[in-house]
């Protein structure tokens, strides 16, 4: 996937080879730093999104799909550089809402939810 604007987590994660064994590299997301790398996502994520979906607030909304909209763009990359990062971003803020406040678990778990609806939508229409 695009790699303007990912988390920095993430692209020190790839330049690893996306191996946890590093030294230097972190294998969980500090607390401390939670806004900035959701900040980070969320904008990386956004800007990996078809032209065809819209937010509604904060939240993408989910259209049942017709044929145009079967080009998911920047989102359709296959293998280990494809929704692999996606995913390794929920991980790692997941990972740390787990142990937070309910309203912080709940924007992770829309977040969670919109990316499995991406990737089943990916899988069955395009």
């Amino acid at each position: 996937l695009a790699g303007d604007g990912r988390p920095a987590m993430l692209s020190k994660w790839i330049q690893y080879g996306r191996l946890t064994r590093s030294k230097t590299m972190p294998t969980t997301l500090d607390a401390s730093n939670l806004a900035a790398f959701k900040h980070a996502y969320q904008t990386w994520y956004d800007g990996l999104q078809p032209d065809w979906r819209e937010k509604e607030g904060e939240d993408w909304k989910r259209p049942k799909l017709g044929r145009k909209q079967q080009d998911w763009g920047l989102l359709d990359v296959r293998g280990i550089n494809g929704m692999l990062s996606v995913v390794a971003c929920l991980y790692w803020w997941g990972m740390v809402v787990s142990e937070q406040a309910q309203s912080d678990f709940d924007e992770w778990e829309r977040a969670a939810e919109d990316v499995s609806w991406v990737m089943e939508k990916m899988a069955t229409n395009g």
